[in-house]
């Protein structure tokens, strides 16, 4: 299986402009956002279910985090790296 690319933090960018995403908090109105860094290089957060479902494992996630008051922010990883290939094809 080939490695996934890692989510970039210019990546992560440029995704939720061209997706339109309000760059304000929903709960409190700010515009400062933090990324939740991987733990190790190269892999991301992994949301998975709490009991066995067979093949599914769970789904990676990118996390961001309002500066402000904590609210925390997940987006699904192989989005992003379906809309950059298809910048790049293009």
């Amino acid at each position: 299986m080939e490695p996934k690319s890692q989510i970039t933090d210019e990546l992560l960018t440029r995704f939720l402009e061209a997706k339109g995403v309000r760059p304000t908090c929903p709960c409190c109105g700010s515009t400062q956002w933090h990324r939740l860094h991987e733990p190790l290089a190269g892999f991301n957060y992994k949301i998975a279910p709490a009991v066995d479902v067979g093949a599914f494992k769970g789904i990676e996630i990118v996390v961001i985090y309002c500066m402000n008051c904590g609210f925390v922010r997940p987006h699904v990883a192989h989005l992003m790296r379906a809309w950059e290939e298809k910048q790049l094809g293009s």
